[in-house]
């Protein structure tokens, strides 16, 4: 299922594209392809295993087994082809990315993990020259315009489409508690209400992420996403559902670690993958997947996690309780930092709708109770929300140690925060093998209200040291070829290099790194081809003169215009020449300038005087060229 940070990865990533789409004016779509099944029909399509471009006769179909739908818009009039379709904006919802393609509109729910990629046409022509196999990722569905590709590509095929001619027509998607809180709040406690016939005894984090035949309020919330949640709002992930939906304080603390987790992702998702494309290709390296888990995870497949002191001497406490000392009275590991992002927009609320922000107080008044939300800082609401009427009717008392809380804010600075192990427990259920917490499971004689009293579920055991070292992300990056969890962890992310001058180069495929810089060479010459052919002639190839430690000069008085034959020689070594050469400073100044305005045939000027062959020979003897102790006939001339 995806993730409402991967979902908002992706329609950030497609607004980046539909820009670029526009400045090029190339917004028309061109055609659509897609990678077919290898198994049935589908197979007899692409004889080459390569992706293929579909059209309306093809019965190409995705979805799950109840509602398949075709890939290729069938509903589109039969007089409109497929140029009609013109990419005009993009939208999403908690779990989909919709695409308004002006006379048709698509709905894309990603069932398994998907990303988008925005390949140009050489790129593209890469991808359709390579087989699924080699390229080790499907092509879900593409869109191909004048100067761009724009790809939703994954491990599989597996998706749910759906074309409609307005958007009116598309399915219902989850509430967006981000966008329309009150209107989440609204749904969840009739949800609440409706399941309050039941015992509700099992895992409160799997009712949340998987809801009940179909009825899933907290859309986008997922496996890593739930043990997020749970730790921002100091829930432990072994509670169960009437333990936290019958306790107001829980509850708020749920909503309000859900509303910073989408407003920390909407607001920062583009500062974290811009770094991490190039061209609008996303192409991570392994440091920059790394940086996603130390700055934007918490407990998920993290190895140790830093915690204020005021929330270390907690987690002490809940150990100690756990382990049988009942002198110490039982509260959630609940640290108000890690929902810094909700105090910074009550504080300054401008950004954000008046409503929200009056739902937010209301939120903190149910958390905190009234009294000591006042003295936090925050504001009294009238109590006319969905969910305070709801609780009204119930009085519960909080699980929150108030008293240890003096402000929102931790008061110690990060540096002297303490280092925590994140606890690594074997599930029971089968949809989350591992269970990732800042609190041990709850033992097996363990039993208090409140505290999974009369749990239903199986007991929890932890995971060896091997298999949790197995399931950190710093093991799956830097020692095995698998991908995590999160927006830099897709199969379909492009392979890149980087070159010796700092350039990153990309390839859609993973490759050798001189596969890449040679197709980019390549790349190059035929793009200067195009921009000037005329350039690429061949000169006529010149002769190297080869170099020649000593050269023979004529001892001729006159300089001739043309230039001066040289003649190879078998020299002395050149220190000798250098040790002649001292001799100029034995020579008259006035005698070398009269030497040099004489105007003999052939020779400078006064002011554009060269030092000649005869200076040398008068000012060092004739055996300048050829070494001190070889007596040539061009020296005896001389002399």
């Amino acid at each position: 299922m995806p993730e409402y940070r991967e979902v908002t990865a992706h329609y950030v990533h497609v607004q980046m594209c539909l820009e670029k789409l526009k400045e090029t004016n190339s917004t028309t779509v061109l055609n659509i392809w897609a990678d077919p099944s290898l198994k049935a029909h589908e197979a007899d399509l692409s004889p080459t295993k390569c992706v293929i471009r579909l059209t309306r006769s093809m019965d190409v179909t995705r979805g799950s087994k109840s509602s398949k739908v075709s890939l290729f818009p069938q509903i589109l009039p039969q007089d409109k082809p497929i140029s009609s379709l013109v990419f005009r904006d993009v939208s999403m919802t908690p779990r989909a990315v919709r695409l308004d393609f002006s006379v048709m509109h698509l709905q894309l729910a990603f069932l398994m993990h998907t990303s988008v990629q925005f390949f140009s046409q050489s790129l593209w022509d890469e991808v359709k020259a390579t087989t699924q196999k080699k390229r080790k990722f499907r092509v879900r569905m593409a869109f191909e315009f004048h100067t761009h590709v724009l790809a939703f590509v994954s491990l599989d095929n597996l998706f749910q489409p759906f074309w409609s001619l307005s958007a009116t027509g598309l399915p219902e998607g989850h509430v967006d508690a981000y966008k329309d809180l009150a209107g989440f709040l609204k749904r969840l406690v009739r949800w609440m209400d409706n399941r309050r016939r039941k015992k509700r005894l099992g895992l409160a984090s799997e009712i949340i992420r998987k809801g009940e035949k179909g009825a899933n309020v907290f859309g986008g919330v997922g496996k890593y996403t739930v043990l997020e949640l749970f730790f921002m709002g100091g829930l432990s992930p072994f509670l169960t559902e009437r333990d936290v939906f019958e306790d107001p304080s829980r509850t708020a603390r749920l909503i309000l670690a859900l509303w910073c987790y989408q407003h920390h992702s909407i607001v920062n998702i583009a500062g974290l993958i811009r770094p991490c494309m190039v061209d609008l290709v996303i192409a991570p390296y392994k440091k920059q997947r790394e940086g996603f888990y130390q700055k934007w995870i918490h407990v998920y497949s993290t190895d140790k996690v830093k915690v204020p002191m005021r929330m270390y001497n907690q987690l002490v406490d809940i150990e100690a309780v756990l382990s049988g000392d009942e002198s110490k009275v039982l509260y959630d590991p609940y640290e108000p930092m890690f929902m810094n992002d909700v105090w910074k927009v009550l504080r300054d609320s401008d950004d954000v709708p008046l409503a929200t922000v009056q739902t937010l107080q209301a939120l903190g008044n149910l958390a905190f109770g009234r009294d000591k939300w006042l003295s936090l800082g925050g504001r009294a609401t009238s109590g006319s929300d969905d969910l305070t009427l709801y609780f009204c009717r119930r009085e519960t008392p909080s699980t929150v140690n108030i008293a240890q809380l003096d402000s929102l804010i931790a008061p110690d600075p990060h540096r002297q925060w303490k280092i925590r192990t994140v606890y690594a427990h074997k599930s029971p259920v089968s949809s989350i093998s591992t269970f990732w917490s800042i609190v041990p499971a709850f033992s097996k004689r363990f039993s208090r209200p409140g505290y999974g009293e009369s749990r239903s579920y199986e007991d929890f055991y932890l995971a060896s040291s091997l298999d949790r070292e197995h399931e950190l992300y710093r093991h799956i990056i830097w020692h095995t070829r698998k991908v995590g969890i999160g927006p830099l962890e897709y199969r379909g992310h492009a392979f890149s290099v980087l070159t010796k001058n700092r350039k990153r180069l990309v390839s859609a495929v993973e490759t050798e790194r001189k596969s890449v810089l040679a197709a980019y060479a390549a790349r190059a010459v035929n793009k200067k081809r195009k921009c000037n052919p005329l350039s690429l002639r061949q000169a006529p190839s010149t002769p190297t003169r080869a170099r020649t430690p000593g050269l023979s000069f004529s001892s001729s008085p006159v300089r001739s215009s043309s230039p001066l034959p040289l003649t190879p020689i078998k020299p002395r070594p050149y220190w000798t020449h250098n040790k002649e050469l001292t001799k100029m400073s034995e020579i008259d100044p006035s005698a070398l300038q009269a030497r040099a305005q004489s105007r003999e045939p052939g020779q400078a000027g006064p002011l554009q005087a060269k030092p000649s062959r005869a200076l040398l020979v008068l000012a060092v003897g004739p055996g300048w060229a050829q070494g001190p102790a070889q007596n040539s006939a061009h020296g005896k001339a001389a002399a």
